[in-house]
Parts: C-alpha cells; structure tokens; sequence
C-alpha cells in the first residue's frame, strides 16, 4: 500500500515536472526571437557608436588643422585691419 502511494506520488511528481519543463520550453523558444533581436539591436547600435567614434577620431586632426587655418587667417585679417 505504502510502496503503491509512493509510486504514484514520484509518477506524478515527474510528470508534474516534465510538464513544466515542456511550459518553460515552450516560452522560452517562444520568446528567443524577441530576445534575439534586442541583442541584435544594442549590437547594432553599439557597433555604429564605435564606427561614429572612429571616423569621428580619424578625421580629428584635420578638423583641428581647418580650425588652426581659420585662426590664422582672423588673425592676418585683424593685423591687416590695425596696419591699415
């Protein structure tokens, strides 16, 4: 009698837990191409943030060159303005 309950009890437990799993399972595959595409986008987005960045350093000096070259010719104008 006592073996009998205890059968039925760990054979429903198990079937208990194999039905949860298979819940689990099924939300968890359901749910991976949303997953999958959150993950895509914050690559994606940090990908072109690191492109940005990069182009942003690469072209750095030349901007600073522009800037030194606008400051020089301001200043030849003003100097040109006072000798005058």
């Amino acid at each position: 009698m006592f073996t009998s309950f205890c059968a039925r009890s760990i054979h429903y437990f198990a079937r208990l837990m194999l039905r949860n799993v298979r819940i689990h399972a099924y939300y968890l595959f359901s749910s991976l191409p949303i997953v999958l595409l959150i993950v895509a986008r914050l690559y994606l987005t940090y990908l072109s943030a690191l492109i940005s960045i990069s182009i942003f350093l690469l072209f750095l000096p030349f901007f600073h060159m522009f800037l030194l070259d606008i400051h020089i010719l301001i200043t030849i104008l003003l100097e040109s303005c006072i000798a005058s």
